[in-house]
């Protein structure tokens, strides 16, 4: 699969990398939302995003509502160290990880996604 990740504190976008890479998967490192949009914008291909919720300017909800608009089926991940959502505040389909997050989380998530996309 190939993922967006987005996350303004650089040291967990690098966590996030080297996670996804670990599991097998292509990503496109972002430190903020408007920079992912554009990209996701652009025709870029790719199967799933990950967001921080907590991020100045425009958080992770007001991202995946905006690529909501664009691809309504794509999975968002959202990833958060004390932000809670409430179920019927998000749309599509979508998982929640708590942070601190493992790689085990993320490689049960990915199995879970890869039926349904191509990796």
């Amino acid at each position: 699969m190939h993922v967006v990740a987005v996350e303004d504190q650089y040291l967990i976008l690098m966590l996030l990398q080297d996670i996804i890479e670990d599991c097998g998967h292509t990503v496109e490192l972002f430190t903020s939302g408007e920079d992912a949009l554009e990209y996701m914008r652009s025709g870029n291909h790719f199967d799933v995003l990950i967001t921080d919720l907590d991020m100045p300017i425009m958080t992770g909800q007001v991202l995946a509502a905006h690529v909501r608009g664009m691809f309504p089926e794509l999975p968002v991940v959202y990833v958060s160290g004390g932000i809670a959502l409430a179920s019927e505040e998000l749309s599509g389909p979508f998982y929640k990880i708590p942070k601190p997050f493992s790689i085990g989380e993320f490689s049960t998530l990915f199995a879970k996604l890869a039926p349904s996309r191509a990796a």
